[in-house]
């Protein structure tokens, strides 16, 4: 039996293409479908952390980006996307006392067009000294060639 084909980055059990083998920065593509997790990430103070970075193919792809806070800390996290370095979305997932709000709106839905440019970052800007604070982002979509 041969294996799947259309598939995206990498190995998986007895040769197949299209099975996860754990965090990635770029899309999974399996037919029409894509995906891809970012894995834990530690988002600090200072300068942006990057959740993905990559570089759409010759199709474009509707695409839903879900942040999650596993952060029990009083801290302001901002979210920001970017296409070709354009900022297209950004929000703050804010601490109040009494309701620790934490996740951005889920999921952020957008448009990637062919051969553009994906970033995705997140900084706590709330001052505090905090660094670390532990998130996971999952991206999973459409592509339409």
């Amino acid at each position: 039996m041969a294996a799947p084909s259309g598939g995206g980055g990498g190995g998986g059990p007895v040769g197949f293409s299209n099975s996860y083998t754990g965090a990635a920065q770029a899309l999974e593509i399996i037919g029409e479908h894509c995906y891809a997790y970012s894995g834990e990430v530690s988002v600090g103070e200072g300068s942006d952390t990057t959740f993905f970075e990559f570089t759409s193919g010759s199709h474009y792809s509707l695409l839903n980006l879900q942040i999650i806070n596993f952060s029990n800390a009083s801290d302001d996290t901002q979210y920001k996307v970017n296409l070709n370095d354009s900022l297209i979305g950004s929000w703050v997932a804010p601490y109040r006392s009494d309701v620790h709000i934490e996740e951005p709106p889920n999921p952020f839905t957008f448009i990637v067009p062919p051969y553009t440019k994906v970033k995705v970052t997140g900084i706590d800007n709330t001052g505090g000294g905090t660094t670390g604070l532990p998130h996971t982002a999952s991206i999973t979509g459409r592509i339409y060639r």
